[in-house]
């Protein structure tokens, strides 16, 4: 593992950047500002799990009807297979048309096409069609 020393910091720092310190410290394990001019921070990186080289899903598209909900995050296929996706965020290009949540769950709103996204903290990205059709029932 490496180890990267910084530079002494000012005594003085603004707010934003005590936050920003903040989690730093607590998503690396390691901080940026000691106040004891002493002691030289350093961070260390490690992960509890390799990363994925790609994610996708397991089909290009899914049809739901208005109302109806679908579990995204299931459909998800992360390569390899040994991978985790520790930090990613889920969107929809039309949520007037499906949204989904940040658990992955697609809730069909009204009919039409649309595309959600899932994108990892290191930029990779998946894309599910989705087409919404209008429930008879109701």
């Amino acid at each position: 593992m490496k180890s990267q020393t910084f530079p002494k910091m000012p005594r003085w720092l603004p707010p934003c950047f005590l936050t920003l310190s903040l989690v730093i410290c607590l998503t690396t394990g390691g901080c940026l500002y000691s106040p004891n001019p002493q002691v030289r921070p350093t961070i260390t990186t490690a992960t509890s799990s390799p990363l994925p080289q790609r994610i996708l899903f397991s089909a290009a598209s899914i049809a739901l009807t208005t109302g109806e909900r679908a579990d995204a995050s299931q459909m998800l296929v992360l390569e390899p297979e040994s991978t985790s996706l520790p930090w990613h965020v889920w969107q929809s290009d039309n949520p007037a048309i499906a949204t989904v949540n940040q658990e992955g769950e697609i809730t069909a709103v009204s009919p039409g096409e649309t595309q959600l996204r899932v994108r990892s903290a290191d930029d990779l990205e998946a894309v599910l069609i989705v087409t919404v059709t209008e429930n008879k029932q109701s």
